[in-house]
């Protein structure tokens, strides 16, 4: 305990930036203690003989090394700002003072060590992305908008004068052009989807890379960093912006494909160290399970050795003790109960008893419920500005609320007194928090911000997922993860400090053009520490460029990748043990019985109106029952007369209403036909129709029928004939294959002219002409099907069907939007035209199904949901009456640039500069403020997806007072409450929606068999087939060829040192790869070149030789595809790639790309790379579960995306809309919309759209339109991120969740049968290498060598003799063992004596007797003896022969005695 004082005391110096003097003395104390815990450890432990000693422990080699760097400091005395250089190791020595921490450090550990095949899966792809992104994107980068020189410049200037430069022109930074606030250059392309120049300003290429320089792909490694940090998925959409500004829009390709790659390995990586988890709770409570056995077997024979007698004076001395204990707390008790116990008379007890029945009526619980959710109104009724009478009644209603919840807490502590009553956790809570609105009230202390949340937290005693949800958060801070991510967070804090302190501060003018430091740096702790906070929450890559201009590219890069390992790792476990453990208990919450008693009585109360209104409705059923059985009499009668044929009995026949006749209208009888004519009508139906699902149903309900008799027409004569054979028709068409075929082809025709629809669509008059007949062309065609329906299905069972319903109300949309059209309405519907792609859902399988499963999900996350709401609602309300009204600030329109606090202090002298005819200077507001509770829900909400984030930070830390204006970094510490809203509203929420939907998910995978049910029964048959890729039988070449030139070509390719030379020469095509550069001379791209055919030579010389020995079986091979896919692309790219690039403008890099598939390859030869195949076999069954979620995402992203071009294409140009991303054609549309669906950059676009005059002109006119204006719509552009963030969010994680269980599954089907067939293969495959002549047999002195020559699990590594001879394996004549008794032994050393080593057993036997029957000649022999014997029989022959040697040198010593 005095070590962990001293070091945590230790810790608080090392904070502080400049040390006090006294902090030398303090170093002295500090190291002469941890030398004396050193002394004292190695005293009681020896040094280091012995396994116990102090040296053999790895924890122990830390003190010795804080120990010497302490002594250093003293002798060499460093300067006092090197104190926490010198201390920072110190941090790390807590570890071993705490237990738990001690073992969740290993558990750590242990993790990375299990974590190392998915680590190598994570390198495997980044290199893969790499090399990719180098190939393609190398230069582009520095494509940039350089001054055009005039024409005589280019040929005749270079000429008079010698002296011009063209490299020092094109890198001169005066030359490019540049966005206003910008730092740096407007990036070009040349190509026709690339950034264009402006006027004047040529695209050439030339300058420095964009961020610091740090931003490209012109080598291996600028190229991996890019890799990265498109995995990690931070600010990725500025690289992409930038390379689709360089070199086209089509390269947005290239990052979806990454990042659908980085969703897989997060989802790898998520499922692996859950699996992980899994394991440990498992050993964890195996481990506690053998603890209690034991404790009580050691109890047991305690508890039997005592003697009576002693036992009995122990009885009577506890009982001695008890009494005096017993004494002391009666005293207490008494003075309780006369303090605490207000039982004065019967009047006061009879009162008390009213009132204690008063208070615990749930009817009371309800009225405080009902207060408490007033009161949230009230609280989310704050905003800014505020009317007198409006915050006078706030003020009003505030005290009221505070008589009410005194008056509760008064009530219930007379009704329970005092001492029961503070029993309780809740009352003491209420009591406080009644006290604490006392105090607020009684002082009037105004900056009292957080008095409200804990009003909203009382919900908790009667919601039981809020109460959950308290109970998860406690337990997150109980937790030791927790102490362990806080350890790290501040180590971090403190190297991140130490190490680049310095450079900040003396280097600050490379990152800052005014030479002042940024608003995050590490100059100090507490900026140190949100710059830690900040990458954890994943916000790195920006902080990492400015790290790296101060102090360098290789310290930076260690630190933050250590950073992001070790932290996020911790951050993982701790999410993952929350999402493992707190849902275990039950979701009640303490006054959740009262709930249901309440509810009960609710019905007593609502039951007699319930019950009058089902009578009324039974009479009416009772009604229509009696017409329907008059009317089933009917027809029971006319069955009699006409459907009984003479070979069938009555009681077997069909309800007319099941049989496709005519004279049914709409299944409705008709009179009566003749028994002859009924005769041939029944078997002219059954001959031409016999599967009764065919028959069309009743148009309408039964209640129709009974009100409106008119439509009960005769179906077997005249019209109603004519009718009934136009329903059949209309019911075959729609029923017909082809008919849904070609409605869905319909669908997507209309919904692909949709990207005709943009603003530049009214200057194209003919093809604005044609998207307008199609359009027309398309409603009256779903008109149609909605009108075939009608007539084939009937109204009952259309309207009755879900996916129906949505047809037809799209349907009626669009019909509404043509004839509005047409008519010239205003303001036009167009954008109603959006919905048709939403059609695409109900008419492909895979999107129904998925669909349908997901708003089976949604009930499960209503909860959840609502808790959420109401947790940010706490911090919604903090918000704004912390920063209402403080966002505001002073503004020059024309410098654009804010008036120091100086020349503007607030609004007053703002507004007077504007009356002064100051037209530049505005009084403005930022976009995203906390001015009321619904624009804090939107700031709460850009933080939540970690977007805008910086903006709204800088303004809170910038804030002064209300109507202030704000002062540069005036309120630093404001930075704690994001940081708490990032732990409770995003970590602890997040973490609580996740187990929601993931509960929600495992239970409906259950109803499904334990397979996905997002597929399709063709995908469930895809599903099945996959399992079988794990199989090492799929890699196994085909048979060997009777040819004989074809035999040797056979036996040359399936050499194993035929496949290593392959591999070796595909590691050096790799590597030729990585050499590649932006700068690399012509001599080594012309030696590049030539290496580069030598490999793609040697690859088509193997495909050759494959193609010759497999012939057409080389095909069925994935991987040989895959090499003859990649030799195909190489030969292209090698010889015509130039060409291509010169008249198709595809660039040559695409070519080599495709070489980087062989290294997949590789993944297949190299040994122990068993589970990461597992985990992409894993990955590869759920892609159909993944298709069907994805092409949801899709249809609902181009949907967003054809309604955000009808409402935003005019929308005035600004932050991240610019020429290129914009609203404006459906192109960039769908770009923007592919982009903010993983949450990136919408900020950006949203702000835009918040436009509103005086920021735009909302008269601007557009040609050939109707639309006015260049103003955004912020109701409409919230609500429309928000929607379509929240659907996407939700699809994307069941993603997430599918990978995820399918990787459970897979290792939960590994763990539940740990011998499957292909262990049993491949113990028949090794044997086959001990026994080529397939006797069965071998030798006893082989089997040491066999046993480790196998795979796990039936592997026993050397040595293993000893193990070996306790398997008493039988032996046979000549010492041979059987293969047989080997695998059973085996065997039963992973399974156990069980019952599926009686199974294999059984299987195994059956075989060798159906093989004895096929070949006589090989007899087995009876085993003569065992393995075991042997050994007894080889141990007593050896203590005979040295007890007959020992006779025999007595013997000869008595002969020499004797002579």
């Amino acid at each position: 305990m005095l070590i962990l004082v001293a070091l945590l005391f230790n810790c608080v110096l090392m904070v502080f930036e400049d040390p006090p003097v006294w902090t030398y003395t303090a170093e002295h104390v500090f190291v002469g203690l941890f030398i004396l815990e050193a002394l004292i450890k190695i005293m009681s432990r020896g040094f280091c003989v012995g396994s116990f000693t102090y040296i053999r422990d790895p924890w122990n080699w830390l003190d010795m090394i804080i120990i010497i760097m302490g002594l250093a400091n003293l002798v060499f005395h460093f300067d006092l700002r090197m104190f926490p250089t010198v201390s920072a190791p110190r941090i790390l020595k807590i570890i071993p003072l705490v237990c738990d921490l001690k073992k969740t450090i290993g558990t750590v550990l242990q993790l990375l060590k299990k974590l190392t095949d998915v680590f190598i899966l994570i390198l495997f792809f980044v290199t893969i992305i790499a090399m990719a992104g180098l190939q393609a994107f190398m230069g582009s980068l520095r494509n940039k908008c350089i001054i055009s020189l005039p024409p005589r410049n280019l040929s005749d200037h270079i000429e008079d004068d010698q002296s011009f430069d063209f490299k020092s022109y094109i890198d001169n930074m005066s030359n490019y052009y540049y966005l206003p606030g910008q730092l740096d250059p407007l990036l070009c392309g040349n190509r026709s989807t690339a950034g264009r120049c402006p006027e004047g300003y040529t695209c050439m290429r030339g300058g420095e890379n964009p961020n610091y320089g740090y931003t490209n792909f012109d080598n291996f490694g600028w190229s991996l960093m890019s890799a990265v940090r498109l995995l990690s998925m931070d600010f990725w959409e500025n690289l992409a912006m930038l390379v689709m500004r360089a070199d086209g829009k089509p390269t947005l390709l290239f990052f979806i494909i990454t990042l659908f790659i980085s969703f897989a390995l997060i989802a790898l990586f998520l499922a692996t160290v859950a699996m992980m988890f899994i394991k440990q709770d498992e050993a964890t409570i195996a481990e506690a399970k053998q603890k209690q056995e034991d404790f009580s077997k050691i109890l047991g024979a305690l508890r039997e050795d005592k003697d009576s007698q002693r036992a009995e004076e122990e009885d009577i001395n506890k009982d001695s003790k008890t009494d005096k204990k017993c004494g002391r707390s009666a005293c207490c008790s008494a003075t309780a109960r006369l303090l605490c116990r207000w039982n004065c008379c019967s009047c006061w007890k009879k009162v008390k008893q009213g009132l204690y029945v008063f208070v615990n009526d749930p009817f009371f619980d309800l009225a405080i419920i009902i207060t408490l959710i007033i009161n949230c109104i009230f609280m989310a009724a704050i905003h800014y500005p505020m009317t007198e009478e409006f915050d006078s009644m706030l003020a009003t209603g505030e005290l009221v609320f505070l008589a009410i919840y005194t008056a509760e807490m008064l009530l219930k502590i007379i009704a329970m007194d005092p001492y029961n009553f503070f029993q309780r956790k809740w009352n003491i809570f209420d009591s406080i928090v009644v006290l604490v609105l006392w105090v607020k009230m009684a002082l009037d202390i105004h900056v009292f911000y957080f008095h409200e949340v804990p009003r909203m937290l009382r919900l908790a005693r009667w919601w039981g997922s809020f109460s959950k949800w308290l109970r998860m958060v406690r337990s997150g801070f109980r937790t030791v993860w927790t102490l362990a991510l806080g350890l790290v967070v501040f180590f971090f804090s403190l190297t991140g400090m130490t190490l680049f302190q310095d450079d900040y501060s003396k280097k600050v003018c490379c990152i800052a053009a005014d030479c002042e430091l940024p608003r995050f740096h590490m100059a100090d702790f507490f900026h140190t520490f949100m710059i830690v906070n900040r990458a954890l929450y994943g916000e790195w890559v920006e902080v990492l460029w400015e790290c790296m201009e101060v102090s360098g590219v290789f310290s930076c890069l260690v630190f933050f990748v250590f950073l992001k390992i070790i932290g996020h790792l911790l951050v993982l476990s701790l999410f993952l043990y929350l999402l493992m453990s707190w849902f275990s208990s039950t979701m009640e919450a303490p006054e959740e019985e009262k709930m249901q008693i309440l509810k009960k009585r609710l019905n007593w109360v609502v039951g007699p109106l319930i019950q009058w209104l089902a009578g009324k409705k039974n009479q009416e059923n009772s009604d229509q029952s009696a017409v329907q059985s008059q009317r089933d009499k009917r027809k029971k009668e006319y069955v009699a007369l006409t459907f009984v044929p003479s070979d069938e009995p009555a009681s077997e026949l069909k309800d007319p209403t099941e049989l496709k006749d005519p004279t049914f209208k709409n299944g409705k009888e008709s009179s009566t036909l003749p028994v002859a004519e009924a005769e041939k009508l029944v078997q002219k139906v059954n001959d031409s129709e016999d599967d009764p699902g065919n028959t069309p149903e009743n148009c309408c309900s039964d209640k129709c029928y009974s009100c409106c008799p008119l439509l009960d027409i005769d179906a077997s004569q005249g019209i109603g004939r004519v009718w009934s054979i136009f329903r059949k028709t209309c019911f075959i068409i729609v029923q017909h294959r082809y008919f849904e075929n070609i409605l869905t082809f319909i669908i997507i025709l209309s919904s692909l002219f949709l990207a005709f629809e943009d603003i530049h669509l009214v200057s194209r008059e003919t093809l604005k002409e044609v998207v307008d007949n199609a359009d027309k062309v398309f409603t009256y065609l779903f008109v149609l099907e909605v009108l075939l329906k009608w007539v084939a299905h009937g109204f009952r069972k259309y309207f009755t069907n879900g996916w129906s319903c949505f047809d037809f109300i799209i349907t009626i949309l669009l019909l509404v939007s043509t004839s509005a059209e047409m008519a010239g309405v205003e303001p036009s519907l167009r954008y109603l035209r959006a919905l048709r792609p939403l059609r695409v859902l109900s008419h492909i399988q895979g999107t129904k199904l998925s669909v349908g499963v997901l708003l089976r999900l949604v009930p499960a996350l209503i909860d959840a949901l609502l808790v959420s709401m109401v947790v940010w609602l706490m911090f919604s309300v903090m918000g704004v009456n912390l920063f209402a009204g403080k966002f505001f600030y002073c503004f020059n329109e024309t410098s654009e640039e804010y008036f120091p606090i100086e020349d503007v202090n607030n609004k007053t002298e703002c507004v007077a500069l504007i009356e002064s005819n100051f037209t530049e200077v505005r009084w403005k507001n930022k976009p995203i403020n906390f001015d009321n509770v619904a624009n804090a829900y939107l700031a709460l909400f850009h933080m939540a997806t970690f977007k805008g984030i910086l903006d709204i930070l800088y303004a809170a830390t910038d804030s002064r007072m209300v109507e202030s204006q704000p002062n540069y970094k005036e309120n630093v510490y404001v930075y704690v409450f994001f940081v708490l809203f990032h732990i409770f509203g995003c970590f602890f929420i997040f973490n609580f929606l996740i187990k929601a939907l993931f509960d929600a998910y495992k239970q409906q995978r259950e109803k499904f068999g334990g397979i996905s049910f997002f597929l399709t029964e063709k995908q469930r048959k895809f599903y099945n087939a996959a399992k079988k890729l794990s199989s090492p039988e799929t890699l196994k070449h085909p048979p060997r060829p009777e040819n004989k030139f074809r035999g040797w070509m056979y036996y040359l390719v399936t050499r194993p040192c035929f496949e290593v030379f392959m591999v070796l020469v595909i590691c050096v095509n790799i590597l030729l790869l990585l050499i590649e550069s932006y700068h690399m001379s012509w001599e080594t791209e012309e030696i590049l070149y030539w290496f580069h055919f030598v490999c793609v030579l040697i690859f088509t010389v193997e495909c050759i030789l494959k193609i010759i020995a497999f012939r057409w079986q080389y095909f069925s091979s994935v991987l040989n595809v895959m090499d003859f896919v990649v030799t195909i692309t190489s030969i292209v790219g090698l010889f015509i790639s130039d060409l291509m690039s010169l008249y198709l403008f595809f660039h040559p890099g695409n070519f080599v790309v495709f070489r980087l598939g062989r290294i997949g390859r590789i993944l297949h030869r190299i040994p122990g790379t068993k589970r990461i195949r597992m985990l992409l076999t894993a990955f590869m069954m759920s892609l159909p579960s993944i298709f069907n979620i994805g092409l949801v995402l899709f249809i609902i992203m181009y949907t967003f995306t054809s309604f955000a071009t009808f409402h935003f294409g005019y929308v005035k140009r600004g932050a991240y809309i610019d020429d290129m991303y914009n609203f404006e054609t459906f192109g960039s549309s769908i770009i923007n919309m592919c982009i903010a669906t993983t949450w990136a950059g919408w900020d950006g676009m949203l702000l835009p759209l918040l436009v509103t005059p005086p920021d735009c002109d909302p008269l601007m006119q557009h040609p050939g339109t109707t639309v006015t204006g260049d103003c955004g719509n912020p109701g409409l552009a919230v609500a429309f991120f928000v929607t379509y963030l929240a659907v996407s969010s939700v699809l994307l994680l069941n993603i997430f969740i599918v990978v995820i269980m399918e990787v459970l599954n897979m290792f939960a089907e590994t763990n539940r049968d740990p011998l499957n067939n292909n262990n049993l293969k491949m113990f028949y495959k090794t044997w086959k290498k001990f026994d080529p002549d397939a006797t069965h047999f071998i030798d006893y002195s082989k089997l040491s060598d066999f046993c480790n020559a196998l795979q796990e699990p039936l592997r026993i590594p050397k040595p293993n003799s000893i193990n070996l001879i306790h398997m008493d394996l039988p032996l046979h004549p000549g010492d041979k063992i059987h293969c047989r008794d080997v695998l059973f032994a085996l065997s039963a050393q992973v399974l156990g004596e069980s019952a599926e080593l009686d199974t294999l057993k059984d299987s195994v036997e059956e075989k060798f007797q159906m093989f004895m029957a096929n070949n006589p000649c090989k007899e087995s022999c009876e085993p003569i003896s065992s393995t075991l014997h042997r050994k007894q029989e080889e141990v007593a022959a050896s203590v005979i022969q040295r007890a007959f040697r020992k006779r025999l040198l007595q013997q000869l010593d008595e002969d020499e005695k004797q002579n």
